[in-house]
């Protein structure tokens, strides 16, 4: 009999909702037979079941005319990521799973449970009883599997109100032959906007193999403290044999229960508990769970890519002031940090995944301290942007529970290299500058020995509009009543270029504005914000920006704007930039770093000599050259520069 959901009509807003995309756009769709309207007497609406089947094929690569034009979801849409699978089959397979529950309005907590007995049945693990006959018996009982049968009953009985006759089918789907494919197809179900709130992405598996290991032996007690469905566990097990010592904590349930039946199929041979727990590490942990829960206080080997950026109600905040101290920046993945640290065993390794950021950003100055003045960093190794949706590149840092060591092992794409401990922290705010070498530093200190200013307490500071929905305010056309905004990538070095974004200047509308009187100083730089290099422009007709675009006027009475511009976008800019800071976004607090030498007036206006000529279509080559002379570099030295700059 056909399900109640595929007759179901749904309205136009329904659709786009599902869809992805604004309502306007499926009015178009619906024009160009993309999608057909169904009759029904309340006007223009949709089969769902045909919605839902369209979708499925968009977000499976059928469609990719469909694809590019769908704007990008909302806060809540399925987070069905490429990365997460090796084929395409295994991907399709997965999405007939979600197309399925989606289409018969079924809980996917349930359905999981479904999937888990698929694979437990393929494994040869439920003693020849029927998946189905596993639902439906009252007491579960599978030979020489108690605690199997008390996990699969636990999870039953809280799910036991959801079943419906449409759950049996899925024990009719293809399920792939992948390690954690059931957390797999829970990471694809996970609604986007839930995830960037709780700072969850699925970590690469190259990435959690290369981790555990190099940071676990075959008798460490290891702990992942946010273990999601087990991925870091399950790679653990290749090395810990005794699944005794394999530890997991995690707050989401379904995660838990997706994991213990991972570890449970893991060690086929071995009937025992898993021991993962579903809890809230960073509040419920402490020495009397330890204790009485997971019968351990102190871990060797403690593993994780913690959440990153998870936002917390103010009451939480206080009760963290309290339990941590030491960190004021409220950073989800310094907490973890903390906490984690705390329960590692002397000479024990804590191996995290983190947004490159924890490096050198102000913010996290806090936990830099903490571990630099209580542990030992071994290794940090530097990847390339490892999630989907997010840009930032990302680090792996080990961190051991003993003394410093003399040097730490630094890994990246150019390979691998030792720098000094004691120079890892020495510098402000404890940034860590794991790119510079001894002849780097040596350029940096000759730099740095003139006599120079900074910005700091020189400058106006201002950050580019924050809209809240640049789709809404932000047009391609001028309409009546809007002006051009420059954006980030307008801007190009000492140029910015026609913009064709427009905006109503409605300050009061939008998130986030500066000060109006700001935008429309007759002279002020801009700048990128996301940006691996120092790209400046000056504005001389008050025009806005977003806010890719920051807003900088020095206060120098007597050094020129555009003085400042030319060092900024100078070659050995870029090499002091680069070094020192390594990052994607150019922050005040990099820039309040810079050294603006001390000129003579002669020197200053040569500088500024140049710029003309630079704004007038002119190479910058001979004030590249100018500005390596000031600073008394060699030809070596500018030499060198030029190579080690990307």
């Amino acid at each position: 009999m056909e399900s109640l959901s595929a007759k179901k009509h749904i309205s136009v807003s329904e659709t786009a909702h599902i869809l992805g995309i604004s309502e306007t756009s499926v009015r178009n769709w619906v024009r160009h037979g993309f999608i057909k309207t169904s009759s029904n007497n309340a006007g223009l609406s949709f089969l769902k079941d045909d919605v839902l089947s369209l979708r499925s094929r968009i977000l499976s690569g059928d469609l990719n005319r469909l694809t590019s034009r769908a704007n990008k979801f909302g806060s809540s849409k399925i987070f069905f990521s490429k990365e997460l699978f090796h084929s395409v089959e295994e991907r399709r397979a997965v999405l007939e799973i979600l197309d399925f529950v989606m289409r018969h309005n079924l809980s996917f907590t349930s359905a999981l449970f479904f999937v888990s007995l698929i694979l437990l049945n393929k494994n040869n693990m439920l003693g020849g009883t029927q998946p189905k006959n596993i639902v439906c018996s009252k007491d579960i009982n599978i030979k020489n599997r108690k605690n199997l049968s008390k996990i699969l009953s636990e999870w039953r009985d809280s799910i036991i109100s959801e079943i419906r006759p449409e759950f049996f089918e899925i024990l009719n789907i293809y399920i792939p032959e992948r390690s954690n494919i059931a957390g797999i197809i829970y990471q694809s179900v996970l609604m986007e906007g839930t995830k960037c709130k709780m700072g969850m992405y699925y970590t690469p598996d190259s990435i959690v193999s290369e981790i555990t290991k190099r940071a676990a032996s075959p008798s460490s007690k290891f702990l992942d403290p946010c273990c999601g469905s087990g991925q870091f566990l399950l790679a653990l097990a290749d090395t810990i044999k005794n699944p005794e010592n394999i530890y997991g904590i995690d707050i989401d349930a379904i995660a838990v229960n997706i994991a213990k039946i991972n570890l449970i199929m893991k060690f086929p041979d071995i009937d025992f508990y898993p021991k993962v727990f579903c809890a809230d590490f960073l509040f419920d942990i402490d020495q009397v769970f330890l204790r009485d829960k997971l019968k351990v206080t102190e871990f060797d080997c403690i593993a994780t890519n913690p959440p990153w950026g998870s936002h917390f109600s103010n009451s939480d905040l206080k009760i963290f002031k309290s339990c941590y101290p030491e960190i004021s920046s409220g950073e989800s993945f310094s907490f973890f940090l903390v906490k984690s640290l705390n329960l590692l065993k002397e000479d024990g390794i804590l191996s995290f995944v983190l947004p490159e950021s924890v490096l050198n950003v102000k913010l996290h100055s806090d936990i830099r301290k903490y571990i630099y003045n209580r542990y030992g960093i071994s290794r940090i190794e530097q990847k390339k942007k490892v999630f989907r949706n997010i840009y930032s590149s990302t680090v792996i840092i080990d961190i051991e529970n003993s003394k410093k060591n003399d040097s730490v092992k630094i890994v990246n794409s150019q390979g691998t290299k030792s720098i000094g401990y004691a120079k890892l922290g020495c510098n402000r705010d404890f940034h860590f500058n794991i790119n510079i070498n001894s002849e780097d530093e040596k350029i940096l200190s000759k730099i740095y020995s003139l006599n120079y200013r900074t910005l700091k307490d020189n400058a106006v500071w201002a950050l580019g509009i924050v809209t809240g929905n640049n789709n809404y305010y932000i047009k391609s056309t001028k309409l009546k009543g809007y002006e051009p905004v420059i954006r980030g990538i307008d801007i190009t070095p000492y140029k910015i270029s026609a913009s064709g974004s427009f905006i109503k200047f409605e300050p009061k509308r939008f998130q986030q504005t500066a000060d109006v009187s700001i935008y429309r100083k007759s002279e002020k730089l801009i700048y990128r914000y996301i940006s691996n290099r120092l790209i400046f422009a000056c504005d001389k007709e008050g025009r806005l920006t977003l806010n890719s675009a920051n807003i900088l006027i020095p206060q120098f009475e007597d050094i020129d704007i555009k003085v400042v511009m030319a060092l900024f976008n100078s070659e050995l800019y870029q090499f002091i930039f680069q070094k020192k800071f390594s990052s994607i976004k150019v922050l005040r607090s990099h820039l309040e770093e810079l050294p603006i030498p001390d000129l003579s007036k002669s020197v200053h206006d040569y500088i500024l000599y140049l710029v003309k000529n630079i704004e007038a279509g002119e190479s910058t080559d001979k004030l590249d050259e100018y500005i390596y002379k000031i600073f008394m570099l060699s030809k070596s030295e500018t030499d060198y520069i030029k190579k080690n700059i990307e």
